[in-house]
């Protein structure tokens, strides 16, 4: 709009209704932002776990002892070498074979075939799993 200077402006109506339109996308965004979040939070913990039961097995072999991945799904928490480490809030665990709560990594690299499914609150599911008697680890 031009003024009675003669310059251009922008009136009040102008300006709400840039900002309506500018809340109107952020109320859309911020759910879906939040959910991304927290999915990449699960992500991000599962390699933290992958990491965690590379580094088990890799000290099983070079020490040549048997180390162990103790797991409580009910509190989130896993212990190994003395640490304890914390699931994220709202993150269910469960493990397959269900009775299974230590994972042993011997020194000939074998693992204890287990599956650990990570879940958040948007039911996105990240699972761990190791192979057994190949030693193989992966996520999926």
């Amino acid at each position: 709009m031009t003024s009675a200077t003669g310059k251009q402006a922008v009136t009040f109506i102008e300006l709400l209704l840039v900002i309506v339109i500018i809340g109107a996308l952020a109320a859309v965004s911020i759910p879906q932002l939040k959910k991304t979040f927290d999915n990449f939070g699960l992500e991000n913990f599962v390699k933290d776990m992958y990491y965690l039961s590379r580094y088990l097995q890799a000290n099983a072999v070079n020490q040549g002892k048997i180390y162990v991945l103790n797991i409580e799904p009910a509190t989130g928490e896993f212990q190994a070498n003395g640490k304890l480490y914390k699931a994220p809030k709202d993150i269910l665990i469960f493990i397959e074979p269900a009775d299974k709560t230590s994972i042993y990594f011997y020194p000939d690299a074998v693992t204890d075939k287990t599956t650990i499914t990570f879940e958040n609150r948007y039911k996105k599911q990240v699972s761990l799993i190791l192979k057994g008697i190949s030693g193989d680890i992966q996520i999926q």
